[in-house]
């Protein structure tokens, strides 16, 4: 999980970096941007625990796990705070409610630029955002359906990267040159 922070802390520079810099014609757009690749980074880290419990190979169906929306034993341990880290059904609940929050934004967030006064070199890169979550939304939910096969697995957290990339990629197009 510690390598899953490194994201967190790229997004965090960025974050500063970027902060006193506006976008050409559309200010709300790198703030929007800045909180998608944010969202990305935490949905990584999540990832992270969900790999490092083996908390995939539970729950093995898509949209419901199992049976139920909110499967038994969500909340089971005691304390309350470790079933973020060491339940596998909550771990793999809080992973596919980050992602699918994240993708939701992210196809929101690609509807709303094509409105929107976006300098030219930002539109690509709006683009593979959008184009990359889809691949990443279909990977995370064929990794589950069968059973994190490893060739699937590594994918899934390649292309998570990758998502990042273009996350971050976004917010340098969105800044004025």
């Amino acid at each position: 999980t510690m390598s899953a922070l490194s994201p967190v802390i790229i997004q965090a520079s960025m974050r500063s970096s970027s902060a006193s810099v506006q976008s050409v014609d559309d200010c709300s757009s790198i703030k929007l941007s800045n909180f998608g690749s944010m969202g990305s980074s935490v949905t990584v880290i999540s990832g992270g625990f969900v790999a490092g419990l083996k908390a995939g190979k539970i729950y093995n169906t898509f949209p419901m796990m199992g049976d139920h929306w909110f499967p038994p034993g969500l909340l089971a341990l005691e304390p309350f705070w470790r079933n973020f880290f060491d339940n596998m059904t909550t771990v793999q609940f809080d992973h596919r409610l980050l992602a699918i929050t994240t993708f939701v934004l992210v196809v929101a967030y690609w509807f709303a630029a094509r409105r929107a006064q976006l300098p030219a070199r930002a539109r690509p890169a709006v683009n593979a955002l959008l184009h990359t979550a889809v691949l990443q939304v279909a990977l995370g939910i064929a990794t589950l359906l069968l059973a994190v096969p490893v060739v699937l697995g590594a994918a899934h957290q390649g292309v998570a990267m990758l998502l990042f990339t273009v996350a971050l990629y976004l917010v340098h197009a969105l800044r004025r040159v």
